[in-house]
């Protein structure tokens, strides 16, 4: 079996695996054309992406680090992504299969198995007196944020 074709690496915002089709957008007002599974790559996000980002599997961006909209907004709604990838929208081809390794910061041509260690979610911190409470942005993901080792949501974000 051969090496995995990588195109592009940058810093993981939201972790996961994902293979998909690439949909490059350029503008916000193109966004609408990003279906259910498609891998959303463009040159940095801003709020009017947000519908986009919410059907996308995965999201790449050329620009931007660990605090940017793509990196704070990917993480509300669980979306794997890899942001500051420099070269996504040059390198990766409209249509194209790839999988986003949002794991490791990578992106691999075609369907490429990786293997992810599954963490417990058991708290480190049991004996804490301090609270630890989740933002929630995405009503969608209250059974996910239940099942975390928080006591509870501290915030809740109603724009979504």
């Amino acid at each position: 079996m051969s090496e995995p074709v990588l195109l592009t690496k940058g810093a993981v915002a939201c972790p996961g695996v994902v293979t998909g089709k690439v949909v490059r957008i350029y503008d916000a007002r193109d966004s609408d054309i990003i279906q259910a599974g498609d891998i959303l790559v463009t040159e940095m996000t801003t709020p009017d992406f947000v519908p986009a980002m919410k059907r996308a599997a995965a999201i790449v961006t050329d620009k931007g680090g660990r605090t940017c909209h793509a990196a704070i907004v990917s993480r509300e709604l669980g979306v794997p992504c890899i942001v500051g990838a420099m070269n996504a929208t040059t390198v990766l081809k409209h249509g194209q299969e790839v999988t986003v390794d949002a794991v490791n910061g990578k992106v691999y041509e075609g369907r490429v198995d990786i293997v992810v260690e599954q963490k417990t979610t058991e708290s480190k911190y049991k004996n804490t007196k301090t609270n630890v409470y989740a933002i929630l942005a995405n009503p969608e993901l209250a059974p996910k944020v239940a099942a975390m080792p928080v006591d509870g949501v501290g915030l809740l974000r109603a724009e979504f």
